[in-house]
């Protein structure tokens, strides 16, 4: 009797079969997963193989979706058709493919057809006020529900209103659908497409392995070049002619999905290049590279919050907008407080010297700055900034003789006095208040950090100790600050890089200027093994070496 039911229950199911017209041929789904789609000829003796979903359930319908979605990144999408075929009415259909294939030439073709010319143009070209294109009511909650996903779910992650946009949602989620024999798993990005009838259905974007790019797309065959521009960068880096299914011709910009690793494309006349993004207006040129798909740099882009930073912009197909991009690592620094960096000093700062830049602007006294900068830390790149040459030797500390103090520009003779130690009085400096004051000021002769005081004699040599709560992301104990106060070298266990890979990172204090410097070996176990060494090999030792003579400006 069990085995009577069964039979009964798969009879009563549905199969999904893909209809190949080029090569006149069907398949039946076997499995449909996370890996992608498995299909089996439509033999009697493998009917046992064929995935049985349940018949007019909305899983079934999630599940048909997935399938599409997988032959959509075919050489010609027009040539499959994915059907949801009756199990018991299968031989039926067999005999009947002929009048399928002819269907497909005709009908379905023609529907596909309008269906893709809609969803193509009916895209929002205002990307700075991007309205909602569907309401919270259209969608089908119920469907949603048999994938495991609820309302709150996207509301929380901030997903639902990305799919309200007509964008497919910025991160994987975990979806689950069992109906009858079928069970899928998987992750996959979601969004949602206006029908030709009016309705509005779900959209799954299943993970690849990696992009089909050595099938054409749409028409288009990708160069090596583009290739690599697109495994590197994400995006073709121009725009390219894409043909629809009446084999009209579109410019169109081309991305792949970072998660789902999907190739994108939208058509370049659905993306609005804006006049100004985030407060600065783009110049005609600037707009005419966005629409060629090139990629520019913006500088001095305000945030909501009202923090000023710069990006680069370009095309994003995922996003159907223009995006940005900002720069993450040493690697990537080209400019440091609006001074833009030659080959040699972005080598430097990679490997971890100090490098001096001129001409800096404070954006709030519009004071010119002169600074040294220095990777603090090469784990995470954050660089730090000071007023002395922090690889000179303590004895010869090579320190900036500034331009500006509290906005007064010094006299040549201004320079020359600070450069010998000696204190200076300046009148009417000015403070971020706006307020005007008189000083004494010096440089201190160790950190070239600028000191006041009402009179010349009033001047300190103590150097501020500033030890963080934070180092590389691991916080800092009362032992560790107590060993880097004493001057000894600490290691930052957990320190990690950007990329998220554990770094061997040891910080000292230096104990001349009580700044952090920061190693990848214990610089006091390496002192040792020099000593020891020196200590052994006295056949080795110099005279000291004459000390010569510094092209950098010092004190004394």
């Amino acid at each position: 009797m069990g085995k009577k039911a069964n039979n009964m229950d798969a009879a009563d199911n549905d199969v999904i079969v893909v209809s190949d017209k080029k090569e006149k041929k069907i398949e039946v789904v076997k499995k449909a997963g996370k890996d992608g789609v498995e299909t089996v000829p439509p033999e009697k003796e493998r009917q046992n193989e064929f995935l049985k979903i349940g018949h007019n359930s909305d899983p079934s319908d999630v599940l048909i979706t997935f399938v599409k979605n997988f032959y959509s990144q075919a050489r010609d999408p027009t040539r499959f058709g994915i059907y949801k075929i009756p199990f018991k009415t299968f031989d039926t259909f067999l005999n009947s493919l002929k009048w399928l294939n002819n269907q497909i030439n005709s009908n379905i073709k023609k529907e596909l057809m309008e269906k893709d010319s809609k969803n193509q143009e009916t895209v929002p070209e205002n990307n700075t006020d991007r309205k909602n294109r569907f309401m919270p009511s259209q969608i089908n909650w119920d469907q949603l529900k048999n994938l495991g996903i609820t309302r709150e779910y996207l509301e929380q992650k901030g997903l639902l209103d990305q799919m309200l946009q007509g964008r497919k949602t910025n991160q994987l989620i975990p979806i689950s659908v069992q109906q009858g024999g079928a069970h899928v798993t998987t992750d996959a990005k979601l969004s949602l497409r206006q029908e030709q009838d009016g309705s509005v259905s779900l959209r799954i974007h299943g993970v690849k392995k990696e992009p089909e790019l050595d099938r054409p797309y749409f028409g288009h065959v990708f160069s090596e070049e583009d290739k690599k521009n697109l495994r590197e960068t994400g995006h073709l880096g121009r725009v390219v002619d894409l043909y629809d299914r009446s084999n009209a011709q579109h410019p169109s910009f081309i991305s792949i999905d970072p998660l789902t690793k999907e190739i994108t494309s939208i058509r370049a006349k659905g993306v609005y290049i804006p006049d100004d993004v985030s407060g600065v207006k783009l110049m005609d040129h600037e707009k005419e590279a966005l629409r060629n798909g090139k990629e520019i740099f913006v500088e001095g882009m305000t945030a909501r919050s009202g923090k000023e930073f710069d990006a680069y912009l370009r095309v994003d197909a995922n996003e159907r907008r223009v995006s940005y991009r900002f720069e993450e690592g040493l690697a990537n620094i080209r400019k440091i407080g609006g001074v833009e960096l030659n080959e040699q000093q972005r080598n430097d700062l990679t490997e971890g010297k100090a490098i001096l830049v001129e001409g800096m602007v404070n954006k709030q006294t519009g004071e010119l700055r002169d600074s040294y900068v220095k990777a603090a830390d090469l784990a995470t790149g954050k660089l730090q900034f000071t007023n002395f040459n922090p690889d000179s030797p303590e004895e010869k500390r090579e320190i900036i003789i500034p331009r500006y103090i509290g906005q007064v520009l010094l006299t040549n003779e201004d320079r020359r006095e600070l450069s010998e130690g000696k204190p200076i009085f300046l009148k009417d400096q000015v403070r971020a208040s706006g307020e005007t004051y008189d000083s004494f000021v010096r440089l201190h002769p160790a950190t070239g950090d600028i000191q006041r005081s009402r009179t010349p004699e009033g001047f300190t040599e103590e150097v501020k100790v500033d030890i963080p709560k934070e180092i590389s992301g691991v916080k800092v104990t009362a032992k560790m600050r107590a060993d880097i106060q004493d001057g000894k070298a600490v290691e930052i266990k957990g320190a990690k890089a950007p990329d998220g890979t554990l770094v061997p990172t040891f910080v000292k204090m230096n104990k001349d200027t009580n700044l952090l410097s920061f190693y990848r070996e214990n610089p006091d176990q390496a002192k040792k093994a020099t000593i020891k060494q020196g200590a052994d090999d006295t056949s080795n030792k110099q005279a000291p070496a004459e000390d010569k003579k510094s092209k950098s400006r010092k004190i004394g």
